[in-house]
């Protein structure tokens, strides 16, 4: 008759043990750190992802969608382009508003934003974009400006932190 096995221990036999020779035990202990390295690269690899910015009902804004906003469009243009925006607040410009298209993630590497700057009268004054790298201390880049005299589009907008 074979002696019970303690409850926290689980045993594999080899050969060796077979013949009554050795046993290798796995104790509650190694099979909670074997289970957490588990669970921690899973974490990891869900978390090297790029959260690009959204519109408010959960569209992901393009570089398309982007370029395709131009300076002294009303409000009603960009919102049939980008949708509306996560936050419509106090603006940049002096009497304006201001549209905000994406936000942090904090389990994401990077996230976009964009901000679309109105003026009083409702129309585009600029558009701007940035990407930040939630786990970098010197974390955000200019990627895309737009206002009045010019046009200015950064290496990480055109490598896919806005996808296309």
């Amino acid at each position: 008759m074979r002696s019970p096995q303690p409850l926290n221990a689980t045993v594999m036999r080899t050969p060796a043990a077979q013949r009554g020779e050795m046993t290798r035990t796995f104790s509650t202990w190694s099979r909670a750190v074997v289970g957490l390295a588990l669970v921690a690269s899973a974490v990891a690899a869900s978390c090297t992802h790029v959260r690009h910015a959204q519109s408010a009902d959960g569209r992901v804004v393009t570089r398309t969608m982007v370029r395709a906003v131009e300076i002294g469009m009303s409000e009603r243009q960009v919102l049939a382009i980008l949708g509306a925006g996560r936050e419509a607040g106090r603006a940049f410009l002096p009497n304006g508003r201001t549209l905000t298209y994406g936000g942090p993630d904090p389990l994401s590497v990077s996230y976009t934003v964009l901000w679309v700057h109105l003026s009083e009268a409702d129309q585009v004054r600029m558009v701007y974009a940035k990407l930040y790298e939630t786990w970098n201390l010197d974390s955000e880049w200019g990627v895309f400006e737009r206002h009045e005299t010019s046009t200015w589009e950064g290496s990480p907008f055109l490598k896919a932190k806005f996808p296309d």
